[in-house]
């Protein structure tokens, strides 16, 4: 998903939001960014702390050393205050920015998160025909190695042929698999390029289905039980 389309999903999802869940979001996501400020601010209050100290040693000591603490002074107080300064004017930003652009930019963030955790899910899954609608390759190339041979005292070298290929889920999510020539997953997907794996389950699936069907016949006229019926369905389901 592009940056504008995660923009404008997001914008979606913003205008069918009421004002309270709107404000909810933003004061959340407030307290999130105030909380990380805080926990930098740390960093520019020590640095100051610090060069404070020293200047205040170059200050007691009149001499040549004093000079040095006092030059080391500023150089730690100096970012240390920028720093101070900076933190404090983003939150002064952060408290009037308006609302719906702070929950705009939450929505973003909790986007791109849905849209990662569903490529993990996509990733997830084996490379087989119940998960996969369509395969095709979209580039090929060829990599060439060397490899000594150090006791036979020569170098061979080794031609690898790489394949690319979308694969289309059922949930049209797609993902690119680089697989080499020869492989256990280029051997899969190379079977199935050009072909509709779906109709090929639900052809399947039909077939389980008029099966079961037939079972629960027997069933209903008492010629199975009902484990050996419980059985039969559960074998069929599994293939």
């Amino acid at each position: 998903m592009t940056k504008k389309n995660i923009e404008v999903q997001a914008q979606d999802r913003l205008n069918n939001l009421s004002e309270e869940e709107i404000e909810s979001m933003a004061n959340k996501r407030k307290k999130i960014i105030s909380d990380k400020l805080m926990k930098i601010l740390a960093l520019p209050i020590a640095l100051s702390l610090l060069g404070l100290t020293f200047l205040v040693i170059g200050i007691i000591c009149i001499n040549e050393d004093g000079l040095s603490l006092l030059y080391c002074g500023l150089v730690f107080l100096i970012p240390g205050i920028i720093g101070l300064i900076t933190i404090t004017v983003l939150k002064i930003k952060l408290r009037g920015q308006d609302i719906k652009k702070i929950a705009l930019k939450q929505l973003i963030k909790i986007i791109k998160e849905e849209e990662r955790i569903q490529q993990e899910i996509i990733d997830s899954k084996q490379i087989d025909g119940r998960y996969i609608k369509h395969v095709k390759i979209i580039d090929s190339y060829t990599m060439v190695t060397d490899k000594l041979h150090p006791f036979l005292n020569f170098q061979e070298v080794i031609q690898h042929r790489y394949y690319k290929f979308q694969v289309v889920f059922e949930d049209e999510s797609s993902k690119i698999y680089e697989e080499e020539e020869g492989s256990t997953n280029y051997n899969k997907l190379i079977k199935w390029v050009g072909k509709d794996l779906p109709q090929e389950s639900g052809q399947k699936s039909e077939t389980a289905a008029d099966e079961i069907r037939k079972f629960k016949a027997l069933l209903d006229e008492g010629i199975i039980s009902i484990e050996e019926f419980e059985k039969k369905k559960h074998d069929l389901l599994e293939k």
